[in-house]
Protein backbone atom coordinates (compact mmCIF):
# COMPACT_ATOMS: atom_id res chain seq x y z
CA UNK A 1 0.00 0.00 0.00
CA UNK A 2 1.10 3.57 -1.22
CA UNK A 3 0.74 6.30 1.32
CA UNK A 4 1.75 10.36 -0.34
CA UNK A 5 1.82 13.07 2.16
CA UNK A 6 -0.88 15.43 0.60
CA UNK A 7 1.41 18.51 1.05
CA UNK A 8 3.41 16.52 -1.62
CA UNK A 9 0.84 16.36 -4.19
CA UNK A 10 -0.41 19.90 -3.70
CA UNK A 11 3.11 21.18 -4.26
CA UNK A 12 3.22 18.97 -7.37
CA UNK A 13 0.31 19.88 -9.20
CA UNK A 14 0.37 23.71 -8.40
CA UNK A 15 3.97 23.54 -9.84
CA UNK A 16 2.46 21.87 -12.80
CA UNK A 17 -0.40 24.66 -13.99
CA UNK A 18 -3.01 23.49 -11.20
CA UNK A 19 -5.27 26.14 -9.25
CA UNK A 20 -5.94 26.40 -5.71
CA UNK A 21 -8.65 27.35 -4.32
CA UNK A 22 -9.10 26.67 -0.61
CA UNK A 23 -12.65 26.20 0.55
CA UNK A 24 -14.58 23.32 2.52
CA UNK A 25 -11.75 21.30 0.77
CA UNK A 26 -8.89 22.29 -1.17
CA UNK A 27 -10.06 22.42 -5.02
CA UNK A 28 -7.35 21.98 -7.58
CA UNK A 29 -8.05 22.07 -11.49
CA UNK A 30 -6.27 23.21 -14.65
CA UNK A 31 -7.47 25.50 -17.21
CA UNK A 32 -5.66 25.62 -20.16
CA UNK A 33 -5.84 28.69 -22.25
CA UNK A 34 -7.88 29.75 -19.50
CA UNK A 35 -10.99 28.62 -20.62
CA UNK A 36 -13.73 26.11 -18.31
CA UNK A 37 -11.49 24.45 -16.28
CA UNK A 38 -10.84 20.42 -17.97
CA UNK A 39 -10.26 18.56 -14.90
CA UNK A 40 -10.94 19.28 -11.35
CA UNK A 41 -9.81 17.40 -7.92
CA UNK A 42 -10.51 18.20 -4.08
CA UNK A 43 -8.94 17.24 -1.34
CA UNK A 44 -9.72 17.86 2.12
CA UNK A 45 -8.46 20.01 4.53
CA UNK A 46 -7.49 17.93 7.67
CA UNK A 47 -5.98 14.63 5.18
CA UNK A 48 -2.32 13.97 5.75
CA UNK A 49 -1.62 11.76 3.88
CA UNK A 50 -3.27 9.86 0.86
CA UNK A 51 -3.72 6.46 0.98
CA UNK A 52 -4.31 4.01 -2.09
CA UNK A 53 -7.94 4.83 -2.29
CA UNK A 54 -7.52 8.57 -1.96
CA UNK A 55 -4.78 8.45 -4.86
CA UNK A 56 -6.94 5.89 -7.24
CA UNK A 57 -9.50 8.90 -6.36
CA UNK A 58 -7.69 11.53 -7.34
CA UNK A 59 -6.38 9.69 -10.44
CA UNK A 60 -9.64 9.35 -11.74
CA UNK A 61 -10.68 12.81 -11.30
CA UNK A 62 -7.43 14.07 -12.99
CA UNK A 63 -7.74 11.60 -16.00
CA UNK A 64 -5.31 9.40 -15.39
CA UNK A 65 -4.24 6.01 -14.34
CA UNK A 66 -2.90 5.87 -10.29
CA UNK A 67 0.47 4.87 -11.98
CA UNK A 68 0.67 7.41 -14.22
CA UNK A 69 -0.79 10.01 -11.11
CA UNK A 70 2.66 8.68 -9.59
CA UNK A 71 4.52 9.54 -12.16
CA UNK A 72 2.95 13.05 -12.50
CA UNK A 73 3.93 13.66 -8.83
CA UNK A 74 7.35 12.38 -9.34
CA UNK A 75 8.04 14.79 -12.03
CA UNK A 76 8.76 11.43 -14.64
CA UNK A 77 5.42 13.12 -16.27
CA UNK A 78 6.10 16.69 -17.00
CA UNK A 79 3.15 19.83 -17.77
CA UNK A 80 3.41 19.80 -21.38
CA UNK A 81 3.10 15.53 -21.40
CA UNK A 82 -0.14 15.55 -18.86
CA UNK A 83 -2.07 18.20 -21.42
CA UNK A 84 -1.17 16.12 -24.01
CA UNK A 85 -2.50 12.96 -22.29
CA UNK A 86 -6.01 15.30 -21.71
CA UNK A 87 -6.16 16.62 -25.71
CA UNK A 88 -5.78 12.45 -26.72
CA UNK A 89 -7.74 11.22 -24.39
CA UNK A 90 -10.84 14.45 -25.50
CA UNK A 91 -10.51 16.30 -21.81
CA UNK A 92 -9.32 19.46 -23.36
CA UNK A 93 -9.36 21.04 -26.90
CA UNK A 94 -6.00 21.72 -28.60
CA UNK A 95 -5.45 25.00 -28.86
Amino acid sequence: MSEIPVNRILRALTRKGFARRDRHHIILWVAPQGRHPAVATRISHGQRSANDWLLARIARELSLSKRELLSFIECELSEAAYLDLMIQRGHVQPA
